[in-house]
């Protein structure tokens, strides 16, 4: 398996890695997706929030595989999977984008789902992803050039 496409590049902690889907393979269909666990037997995490940062490729937030539709999903065991939160993110500049879910959510697993691409390609990448238990202040958004 490429280096890239390595799951947990999105949650290492590094802004200039990035887990992207296969570049070829996958014509015609959008099926991305990444799952984590918390790695603790019997024990699970609390989450309010979950923040998604977008590669900075050439294209800027345009770049390859960004992500503009999701699916939040949690699980206890890794197989039986809860839909949390669907929606579209919305951006302006390379940054971290903070998705609040509505209550606080609690599980051993979690997946974000790309359900569409900013660039309508069939790839799917992150350069982090992160959970907060915390509420993040969203500022307003000034103008994006996703939203029509």
């Amino acid at each position: 398996m490429p280096r890239w496409a390595i799951p947990l590049l999105a949650i290492d902690g590094d802004a200039a890695t990035l887990w992207h889907t296969f570049y070829s393979g996958q014509q015609g269909q959008l099926c991305c997706s990444a799952s984590f666990s918390n790695h603790r037997p019997r024990s699970s995490c609390r989450s309010a929030v979950f923040g998604y940062l977008p590669r900075s490729g050439s294209e800027g937030v345009r770049s390859n595989g960004n992500i503009a539709g999701y699916e939040f999903a949690v699980s206890d065991n890794g197989s039986d999977w809860q839909t949390v939160k669907t929606g579209t993110l919305a951006y302006a500049e390379v940054a971290t984008v903070w998705t609040d879910l509505g209550r606080d959510i609690t599980a051993r697993y979690v997946r974000l789902t790309e359900t569409s691409a900013v660039n309508g390609r069939e790839f799917g990448c992150c350069a982090e992803f992160n959970l907060s238990a915390d509420t993040v202040a969203v500022p307003p958004l000034r103008h994006s050039p996703l939203l029509k």
